[in-house]
């Protein structure tokens, strides 16, 4: 889907769930969804363990490091993306904040701690 921001899941009266927005879908890797997903719903570390566990049949260090990662570098994009629609958008939408906010998000993965033994397991 490549954009997962909350508001892009809608549920139903039956409780069933609906993705909507399309406009950057692509072909992306399993690891790199769940790293913009995990990004924009803000999970914890166990909800985010436990559905790497669903997602891949078991919870494998290794996938974490790279959704890990991943968060980061989407965080980047995204706040490329960000200062290019400030730039030439006609949105009435703060793109120079919600892009600041990305990047600021991104730099604290890239301080994280783990950073290194994240890298070490790509």
């Amino acid at each position: 889907m490549n954009d997962t921001l909350a508001g892009n899941f809608l549920i139903d009266a039956q409780d069933r769930v609906m993705l909507v927005d399309f406009e950057y879908a692509s072909n992306n890797e399993r690891a790199y969804e769940l790293a913009l997903w995990f990004d924009e719903m803000a999970f914890d570390e166990a909800v985010e363990r436990e559905m790497i566990e669903v997602d891949f049949g078991r919870w494998d260090p290794a996938a974490e490091a790279r959704i890990q990662v991943l968060k980061a570098l989407a965080d980047l994009k995204w706040s490329t993306w960000a200062m290019i629609q400030e730039a030439v958008s006609l949105l009435d939408f703060d793109f120079y904040k919600y892009g600041t906010w990305k990047l600021m998000r991104a730099r604290t993965q890239f301080h994280h701690p783990d950073w290194p033994r994240w890298l070490k397991r790509l």
